[in-house]
């Protein structure tokens, strides 16, 4: 089984952060680009059942089912894949985070077996986790040592309406609508529960270093209740009241035109 081990120090930031960071499946999808969309299906203690969609460097979107405990002090994230494809028949890992002065050290390995044990089947899978994890790991550096200013611009913003047509009717709009467009967007659809939506990371609107949304769908009488969140992270120092009404206003937008 093959074990593939990356390593990166963290400066000036405390292992809880680094720890919290990749262990909190919800906070997930505004901070980390690849993932659009995650949740959890089953909380036993320190042991979830998740599910993620995470879009891959070609910009698909890949469902994953991970089991993953967490403990700590000292802190640690073990991991397994629920559902694998072939070649792939198991797959798992392991994060750390230990202290070490202000400084916190990730160590992070990933294994996996294929079928047949055949080399030639696990060559490509190795070499997309060493291209991959050293840059998702440097990423993960500075979005930890730059946390705190990073969450001072993030503001969500929700609005509710009640829209006169069946929740399958809605959801399907939905679909068709804004985030649908592939080229901006990535988009993932519970059906007939939720539509979830982020902008692409290199198709970002200006002043924005990320935008995600959902549209939380249930029945309300004869009509569907559509609860539109949005929430963007600017780039800029401080969140004014003209960004905040910005994403305010592009909710109202965004609800009027599902119930015309």
């Amino acid at each position: 089984m093959p074990e593939l081990i990356h390593e990166i120090d963290v400066p000036l930031t405390a292992a809880s952060t680094v720890f919290s960071l990749i262990g909190d499946v919800e906070e997930a999808p505004q901070f980390l680009p690849p993932h659009v969309y995650a949740r959890y299906i089953k909380r036993d203690g320190k042991r979830d059942l998740v599910e993620r969609w995470v879009a891959n460097d070609g910009g698909a979107i890949q469902k994953w089912t991970v089991w993953q405990e967490r403990s700590g002090p000292p802190y640690r994230i073990v991991f397994e894949h629920l559902h694998t494809s072939p070649p792939v028949r198991q797959m798992g890992g392991e994060w750390t985070f230990t202290q070490r002065g202000d400084s916190t050290a990730v160590w992070v390995m990933h294994n996996f077996e294929v079928v047949d044990d055949d080399p030639a089947a696990a060559a490509p899978i190795e070499d997309d986790f060493e291209e991959r994890v050293p840059r998702q790991l440097k990423y993960l550096v500075e979005l930890a040592r730059n946390l705190d200013d990073i969450r001072a611009r993030t503001v969500t913003c929700e609005r509710s309406v009640v829209i006169p047509a069946d929740v399958e009717r809605v959801y399907e709009r939905l679909l068709a609508g804004e985030a649908g467009d592939e080229t901006d967007w990535m988009q993932v659809g519970l059906p007939f529960e939720r539509v979830v939506y982020k902008r692409r990371p290199d198709r970002q609107l200006p002043g924005m270093n990320a935008l995600t949304g959902e549209y939380e769908l249930t029945a309300d009488g004869s009509g569907t209740r559509v609860t539109a969140r949005r929430t963007a992270t600017f780039d800029q120092a401080i969140v004014d009241e003209v960004g905040r009404k910005a994403l305010d206003d592009a909710l109202l937008t965004q609800l009027r035109a599902i119930g015309a």
